[in-house]
């Protein structure tokens, strides 16, 4: 015999076929259902005397319907004249508690003692359940010995906390019905509480999930039609047919690689469905806790991408990933102070000097502190370089006086005149090759300070020339240029070591500052070493 332990009779304002017991009765019919335990939709929204009054009506003429008596937490005297009522008539097997309703969450105290009014009645109860408070419902049933519960929706999105619940309790059962659900659930429940534990439900999910996969086949009805898939428990996007943007960023998320962050970098472009309400609570819920999710992740992957490209050198690409992050979460100390280095370091202290502003206006205002020693070293050695060099550096120049000998290798004739022409109007001197071949000739010939290095050019491309100048020994610092779309090339740059990665259309104004910036840490880098020699 199969029963239903979930399911309303009457008028129900969600978008699902409720309404009539006719409809009840086709629904048991279709899918093979002995049995329903019905409340009646008005008492759990609206008036719970009324409501009870007509389900008792209902199961005087209906065999194959039971009753749950509904109790309103905010009404206890009521309630317990209910069940004094209901009863003993024997149509009504249990009691229903509702938590959303009401407006009394599962762990008041209101909703504590129409469980015990349901105790005394000697009634199983079925409570809705929505979030992790559903754990709670362990000191419940230890409060009351002679209480059975059962976990309607098995805690929605909190499923794993309600089973581990159900885990510790043998009085509390698990009903799993849900109209958005997450796959593997069922699974999870079965491999950690008995099966009796596990009980039936479909609050009309089922018809649900159906007149779902109605609506979005007709919304798309001029795309394929194997866009969607359903299972009669959900319904989703078909993988080999439509490429979700949040699914793969969940994929990503806990994958560690270069490619995989990079990817995932691209793809977050904002916070999951930001400002979308529906007005239905329960999915309204459901996105607010996935796009926390999505957000944690998000700060993860750029806190990631942020010290891959420090390590790296990559100071531009850096600064553009910590101001992301920082539009992410702006209480982030730390990542302010990151990217007031790295403003300091590329020449730009007055940049620094405002991000410590902004720093310091953020700590007062959400945590009433002022920034930490550390932020404040930082903020004195901005102030003594803007003490010492207050005129703006010109960042579309050469940084030294002497002569700096540059590589261009790039193989398209219009590309490589355009970036000729910016270095040699910035006052470098430049040797531009259009093969890796002829790239390799040069390099043995003289010494370059900065190559920059197309990726896609004949006999060798510019990754296979940088990897051969490692393997010699050559340490001279390269700038990746491409047009070839996607994150693997960037992230194979970064990982063998390149000084800084563009993509094409190549700008004068984005090419200069970063060029800049690496010959003047090569530079520093090299005073130091020779400091370092004089010392010994």
């Amino acid at each position: 015999m199969i029963i239903d332990v979930h399911a309303h009779a009457g008028p129900w304002f969600f978008s699902m076929d409720v309404g009539s017991v006719e409809l009840n009765l086709a629904l048991m019919d279709r899918y093979g259902i002995d049995r329903q335990i019905v409340s009646a939709s008005e008492a759990v929204t609206y008036d719970m005397v009324s409501g009870n009054r007509w389900m008792a009506e209902v199961l005087d003429t209906h065999p194959r319907l039971l009753g749950y008596v509904v109790v309103n937490p905010n009404d206890l005297a009521t309630a317990a004249r209910e069940l004094e009522k209901y009863q003993p008539a024997g149509r009504f097997v249990g009691v229903k508690v509702h938590t959303t309703y009401p407006g009394q969450p599962l762990m008041s105290a209101a909703v504590r003692d129409a469980l015990g009014l349901a105790a005394e009645a000697g009634l199983p109860v079925l409570v809705h359940t929505w979030d992790e408070t559903v754990l709670g419902l362990v000191d419940v049933l230890e409060r009351f010995p002679d209480l059975r519960v059962i976990a309607g929706h098995m805690g929605g999105p909190a499923w794993r906390t309600a089973v581990e619940a159900a885990h510790r309790s043998e009085r509390l059962y698990l009903e799993p019905c849900c109209s958005i659900t997450d796959r593997g659930r069922f699974r999870y429940a079965l491999d950690r509480v008995p099966l009796g534990q596990l009980l039936f439900g479909t609050e009309d999910a089922v018809a649900s999930v159906r007149a779902v996969v109605r609506d979005l086949q007709y919304v798309l009805r001029f795309l394929p039609p194997d866009i969607l898939m359903d299972d009669g428990e959900s319904v989703r996007f078909n993988p080999a047919a439509v490429t979700v943007d949040a699914r793969r960023f969940a994929q990503l998320i806990d994958t560690t690689t270069i490619n995989a962050t990079r990817e995932a970098a691209d793809l977050y472009r904002g916070n999951l469905l930001e400002g979308f309400v529906t007005g239905a609570a329960a999915f309204d819920e459901w996105v607010a806790a996935e796009r926390m999710e999505y957000w944690r992740g998000a700060i993860a992957v750029f806190g990631r991408l942020l010290a891959t490209q420090i390590t790296a050198g990559w100071w531009e690409s850096a600064v553009d990933t910590a101001s992301r992050l920082l539009s992410l979460d702006p209480t982030q100390e730390v990542v302010h102070r990151t990217l007031m280095r790295l403003q300091f370091e590329q020449g730009r202290p007055d940049a620094a000097l405002r991000r410590y502003q902004e720093c310091s206006d953020i700590l007062r205002r959400e945590f009433d502190r002022e920034p930490n020693a550390e932020t404040e070293r930082l903020h004195d050695e901005i102030i003594a370089a803007l003490n010492a060099t207050p005129a703006p550096r010109e960042v579309l120049r050469k940084p030294v006086d002497r002569p700096v000998l540059i590589l261009l290798v790039e193989d398209d004739l219009v590309s490589s005149a355009l970036i000729e022409g910016f270095l040699t109007d910035a006052g470098y001197d430049v040797v531009s090759v259009a093969d890796g071949a002829d790239a390799l000739m040069e390099i043995g010939r003289r010494k370059f300070e900065l190559l920059i290095l197309d990726i896609n050019i004949p006999t060798l491309n510019g990754l296979r020339l940088f990897e051969i100048m490692i393997q010699k020994g050559i340490e001279t610092p390269a700038i990746f240029i491409t047009g070839i779309a996607g994150a693997e090339v960037e992230a194979r740059s970064l990982e063998i070591g390149a000084a800084d990665f563009l993509r094409k259309p190549i700008r004068r104004e984005v090419l200069l500052p970063r060029i800049r910036t690496i010959l003047q840490r090569r530079e520093r880098s090299s005073g130091k070493h020779r400091a370092v020699r004089n010392g010994e």
